[in-house]
């Protein structure tokens, strides 16, 4: 389990920042904001997979609304109350389509969001009635605490500790530069954490499409 207080720790020696008389360099403060700010980043490379349920679809309903702050671009998959997977509705033109269903045939139920709603192609009924879920990717946010277990995937660490280093040494760039202090060094270490983040980035980001087959 990976905590803030970890990771606040991990750039400190990064940064060579562990004083053992004196004060820090960097506040905890500071590379706490320095660390939320890597996190959001880290969270738009690589979205948190996550679940959302929907108040209760009624009998008869065609709509229900989004659970709060999901947005359709993030919906992966939407199940209905008995768990059947409920596939997109078709951009197609023409008639939807339909199938048989205890001997009657019936529109294929299917979805599309719009302006914070759930349409369904048509009105709920039988065991589609109930809550439904909705698979969805979303971005990661910094537990406010030094304890609680951070949303970073296990190996990731060092791609949020590089990025919230560089934010340090920006940071650091731009109070030197207030003060007229050469900026070479803080302006190299900015350029290393970067290439770090990215380099980091760019090899998670093979790892990931490795584990995925194309299907044809």
């Amino acid at each position: 389990m990976t905590t803030r207080l970890q990771l606040r720790t991990t750039i400190r020696e990064l940064l060579e920042d562990l004083a053992t008389t004196g004060s820090p360099l960097w506040s905890d403060a500071a590379l706490n904001e320095y660390l939320a700010a890597a996190m959001r980043a880290y969270g738009a490379h690589f979205p948190r997979q996550a679940t959302a349920a929907t108040d209760p679809v009624t009998a008869a309903a065609t709509s229900v609304a989004l659970p709060a702050g999901l947005l359709a671009t993030e919906i992966v998959a939407v199940r209905d109350a008995s768990g059947s997977d409920v596939p997109r509705a078709s951009q197609r033109t023409g008639p939807a389509p339909s199938d048989a269903t205890g001997g009657t045939r019936r529109v294929i139920q299917a979805w599309s969001a719009w302006a914070g709603t759930l349409r369904l192609q048509r009105p709920a009924a039988g065991d589609e009635v109930g809550v439904w879920t909705i698979d969805h990717l979303t971005g990661r946010e910094l537990a406010g605490d030094d304890v609680s277990q951070q949303p970073v995937e296990s190996g990731d660490e060092p791609i949020v500790v590089a990025l919230a280093a560089a934010q340090a040494m920006k940071r650091r760039l731009v109070e030197d530069a207030k003060r007229g202090v050469p900026l070479a060094g803080p302006a190299a270490a900015v350029a290393t954490f970067t290439a770090e983040a990215e380099r980091l980035i760019a090899a998670r980001k093979r790892r990931v499409r490795a584990g995925f087959v194309a299907l044809a």
